[in-house]
């Protein structure tokens, strides 16, 4: 997910478009308000801007990903008559991430699909990640916006543990058989893909440790 507040809008709209043309249509571009102050404030800008920030950068993508010449005009962004390249190669899907009231009207009014976090492992997790999910896309409808093109790609950050954790742990913090119980409980919710991150770890000293890791992980997933 990138953090909005932190890249000026039509760079970034450009950067996107670009990766697009390289990969043959294949970017996918996910989008947050963010949360650490510390980032906002190395880039000037603060907490209070991220969501403005945000529909900016999603309006400047409406505009400049469309055709030309771009008419557009924000507070930090002014185009005229112009023409802007690269285009896409097609249509970038956007995601967005977050959970607040906000954020979940944004997603529905706005967004190709949803970037949650499963925060509880089971079926209370499954049925309350399903639940939140079935609540945006009946929003969705309400804006007239088609459900059935939006997805809902679950992010897993990752932590192993020696030992299985506890009842009370937090989805995808355990050990490897644990983990792979989260990401049945990620299907289970109605999840169209998962993003398995595994850069917390520590003891990933090397590329291919995390590589044969991931591996394991995804032939796992596909024999169950």
């Amino acid at each position: 997910v990138l953090v909005a507040a932190l890249h000026t809008p039509v760079q970034l709209a450009k950067a996107l478009a670009t990766i697009d043309q390289i990969s043959g249509g294949r970017m996918i571009a996910g989008m947050g308000t963010g949360w650490s102050t510390d980032e906002f404030q190395a880039t000037g800008a603060t907490r209070a801007d991220r969501g403005r920030f945000l529909d900016e950068t999603l309006d400047v993508f409406d505009a400049v990903w469309g055709p030309d010449p771009v008419t557009f005009r924000s507070p930090r962004v002014v185009i005229d008559n112009a023409s802007v390249l690269p285009k896409p190669a097609s249509k970038i899907p956007v995601l967005l991430g977050g959970g607040s009231s906000k954020a979940v009207q944004r997603i529905a009014k706005r967004a190709d699909g949803w970037l949650p976090l499963l925060t509880s492992p089971g079926p209370a997790g499954a049925a309350e990640l399903r639940a939140s999910w079935d609540r945006i896309r009946e929003m969705a409808s309400e804006y007239g916006r088609d459900t059935s093109r939006m997805e809902m790609v679950v992010v897993g950050n990752v932590t192993f543990t020696d030992r299985p954790a506890g009842p009370d742990r937090s989805a995808f913090v355990g050990t490897l058989d644990q983990i792979m119980d989260d990401v049945q409980t990620a299907a289970e919710a109605g999840a169209d893909e998962l993003i398995v991150d595994l850069n917390l770890q520590d003891w990933f000293t090397s590329t291919r440790q995390m590589l044969e890791t991931a591996v394991e992980i995804r032939e796992r997933a596909a024999a169950s």
